[in-house]
């Protein structure tokens, strides 16, 4: 997996609270995922294609379109979950 650039991590050393809290939950919402869809999705996320990202975890193509539309809807789902907020 490719290394992460640090000045893509700058939100999580941010002044304000607010990139840090979403960073945090972004990460958060990332690590829930299974191993095998956080891989895709992960090398997605980069721009990898789909058949790059077969030949790289060495499983067929569709099996990685299924994974990465698990993955998506996971994780969006993640992000948009409503939350209770503390009184």
């Amino acid at each position: 997996m490719p290394a992460v650039e640090p000045h893509r991590l700058a939100a999580f050393t941010a002044s304000s609270p607010e990139p840090r809290l979403v960073a945090r939950g972004l990460l958060r919402a990332f690590h829930r995922l299974r191993a095998e869809l956080r891989d895709v999705l992960a090398l997605a996320a980069t721009g990898v294609t789909t058949r790059e990202i077969a030949a790289a975890l060495a499983i067929p193509r569709p099996t990685v379109a299924t994974r990465l539309r698990l993955a998506r809807r996971l994780f969006a789902g993640a992000l948009t979950r409503k939350r209770r907020w503390p009184r």
